[in-house]
């Protein structure tokens, strides 16, 4: 049998009634029920304020130099002859490093030599002649004594009184003549010796020398070179000691003292050193001030980079913190504290800090509590736990 076919207007008709039906379902569907869920509170980690004596320190780098460093000079100009001695050499106080053409310095001595025995044999022979001088002028004093007796009555006396008189006055400034000479022999003497006694010094700088036992760092001249006075020859270094050269700030330099003990570390040493100077004034280009350590050697080269711990001025019963409840943000400083289980912002004045510690000056109370680390992600009034 055939199928009856439907119409297209029934199938329309049909359409919209599913349309309504599901329209009215859609109308009528229940509301679902809001629920409101609590927020989970934040875990913070909480430390208690509290108040302690606090020992601030810093740590400051510098070089170690030797302690002892000397730049050796000629003192007399000439030709190097001798190079006895090369960088890294370990020397002996008083051994010779380098030496020069000494002739004309021995020349130089054998002539002051000479000049000194020809100024003591002249004293000698002025000494007997004055001698003679003397007994003279006693000879001659007696023949005018005589004339004087026999009178002036004729010419031929009064002519010899008169020679007898020129003769004695010749004679008295032979003798003074003879005196002074005699007098200033011990300082015509010493002035002859002081030209010997250069002399024999200018040979014996012709020898450069060292001045302490160390180590020679370096050489400035060959053999063949012509030195002049005062130029540099040779530098020669002291490292059984070492000095840490640093600088300091002015409050720095207040807390330390002379002969004060510090730590200082240089590669995997740890060695006590003594402070042995501290500038008072400030360079003018930095307002800094240097700081001297000397330290025994333990086995270091001169220049390896060192660590000095300074203490400074201790503080008592101060307020502190652990550095990691501190925030930084924008120019301000602040903590967190816990009220019940709320977040509270206080702004804060730092003081030093020390092994995690940080001094804090005002802000907060001893007993506090305070979010102790992770404090940048928090914000005022947020619901904690701890």
């Amino acid at each position: 049998m055939q199928a009856k076919k439907i119409s297209a207007k029934y199938t329309v008709i049909l359409l919209l009634v599913v349309f309504v039906a599901a329209a009215i379902l859609l109308k009528t569907k229940p509301q679902p029920q809001v629920k409101l869920i609590e927020p989970t509170p934040m875990r913070v980690v909480v430390a208690e304020v509290k108040a302690t004596d606090f020992q601030p320190t810093v740590v400051v780098s510098g070089y170690l130099r030797p302690a002892r460093l000397a730049e050796l000079r000629f003192e007399v100009a000439g030709q190097v002859v001798a190079r006895l001695v090369e960088p890294g050499r370990a020397v002996v106080a008083d051994e010779v490093l380098l030496r020069l053409d000494g002739g004309d310095y021995r020349d130089a001595v054998v002539e002051a030599r000479a000049r000194l025995l020809q100024e003591q044999a002249a004293i000698e022979r002025d000494r007997n002649l004055l001698a003679l001088a003397q007994r003279n002028r006693q000879l001659q004093a007696q023949e005018v004594a005589r004339q004087e007796r026999l009178g002036s009555e004729s010419l031929s006396s009064r002519a010899a009184l008169d020679a007898a008189r020129q003769k004695l006055f010749q004679l008295q400034a032979e003798e003074e003549r003879l005196q002074f000479s005699v007098d200033t022999a011990r300082a015509r003497l010493d002035l002859q010796q002081v030209v010997l006694n250069r002399a024999q010094r200018n040979l014996q700088r012709t020898e450069l020398k060292a001045s302490f036992a160390g180590v020679v760092n370096a050489v400035m001249v060959d053999v063949g070179d012509r030195v002049n006075l005062n130029q540099k020859a040779v530098e020669l270094i002291d490292a059984r000691f070492l000095d840490l050269y640093i600088e300091v700030d002015g409050t720095t330099a207040a807390a330390l003292t002379i002969g004060q003990t510090v730590q200082v570390a240089a590669g995997d040493h740890f060695v006590a050193g003594e402070l042995v100077a501290i500038q008072p004034n400030p360079v003018a280009t930095t307002f800094t001030h240097e700081v001297r350590v000397r330290l025994a050697n333990p086995g270091l080269l001169p220049g390896a980079l060192a660590r000095v711990t300074l203490p400074l001025v201790a503080q008592k019963d101060v307020v502190v913190v652990p550095v990691t409840a501190v925030v930084r943000d924008e120019g301000h400083t602040f903590a967190f504290t816990v009220d019940g289980n709320r977040l509270h912002r206080h702004e804060l004045i730092l003081g030093g800090r020390q092994n995690g510690q940080q001094v804090v000056l005002s802000g907060l109370s001893v007993g506090d509590r305070v979010v102790a680390r992770d404090a940048a992600a928090l914000t005022e009034d947020v619901v904690v736990d701890y």
